[in-house]
């Protein structure tokens, strides 16, 4: 063998690994860039514009998809065919799966797993006959309301993360419709009376008092949406192990240490939001999945 052909071969591996490394800064460096921009958003518009216009680098194509009423219809697109694009969400079972899992979900690129519609619009996007249509759920307090189908060279980690960046954002932009009274005070009376001195807690409250309310709630929301984002493989373990506190112990620490300070010290109707966010989110409703250590509300 010639000797430059030699040196060539020795070479190539350095050359691989620069390569692989370059391409996986590429791809930090979109993800960023595409985070900072939904980030930026100050509508939901804005928000899924950001996220669709994103994508190019992470599939060959992707539809944003509104959920409501039985019924999937497309809000954007990137690299589909037609214009227009409805179907029944009792016709694509993998996006039925996901509005049950609240999790992404990889499907069969066939017609009885997608729909005929929404495999028509991704058209050539599709990788052949062997091809898989991606969905991945975006969320607001733990409901899916939007979802992201993508089809085509789809880097799932990238798109994932680009979903729980969007969600967050829509956890932002999107208030809770009716912030929850706080605790009614406990006296002897009948439960009538219990009941609706609870209803009329919030009302109760002054202006002032319930600003910092819905302060608090801001505070927790956007915080656990920020740990759901930025530490998911943690979060996805703490789920696995039931012991999400034992996973996340110092993220929630601080945490509850700056929600104490802010807003526990000085208002003495406070709610514990924090809490009741991490159930929440992070542990879907099952307070056993935070852990056996996990201290409990903070009031």
């Amino acid at each position: 063998m010639p000797a430059k052909w030699k040196d060539l071969l020795a070479g190539l591996p350095a050359l691989v690994e620069e390569a692989v490394e370059a391409a996986a800064r590429d791809t930090a460096e979109t993800l960023n860039q595409a985070i900072r921009r939904i980030a930026q958003a100050s509508n939901v518009t804005d928000a899924l514009t950001a996220l669709v216009d994103s994508t190019p680098p992470l599939c060959s194509a992707a539809v944003i998809l509104s959920l409501q009423d039985g019924q999937a219809e497309a809000l954007r697109k990137r690299g589909t065919t037609g214009t227009e694009l409805r179907f029944a969400i009792a016709s694509a079972p993998a996006l039925a799966s996901l509005l049950e899992t609240r999790e992404p979900v990889t499907a069969a690129a066939t017609p009885g797993e997608v729909s005929q519609p929404l495999l028509d619009s991704f058209g050539e996007a599709i990788d052949g006959p062997e091809g898989r249509v991606y969905f991945f759920p975006l969320k607001v307090r733990k409901e899916v309301v939007i979802a992201m189908a993508a089809a085509g060279a789809v880097k799932l980690g990238a798109l994932e993360c680009l979903t729980e960046a969007a969600s967050l954002k829509l956890e932002i932009l999107l208030p809770p419709p009716h912030p929850p009274p706080p605790p009614a005070p406990k006296p002897a009376a009948p439960d009538v009376q219990q009941s609706k001195k609870a209803s009329s807690a919030w009302d109760s409250l002054p202006p002032e008092a319930q600003r910092v309310h819905l302060q608090a709630q801001r505070f927790a929301r956007v915080k656990v949406a920020e740990i759901r984002l930025y530490q998911a493989d943690a979060v996805r373990s703490g789920r696995t192990a039931a012991d999400l506190y034992g996973v996340l112990q110092k993220q929630i620490d601080a945490l509850r240490e700056q929600f104490q300070k802010e807003f526990l010290a000085n208002q003495p109707t406070m709610v514990d939001y924090l809490h009741l966010e991490l159930s929440r989110t992070l542990a879907h409703d099952d307070e056993r999945l935070l852990g056996p250590k996990y201290p409990g509300p903070l009031v």
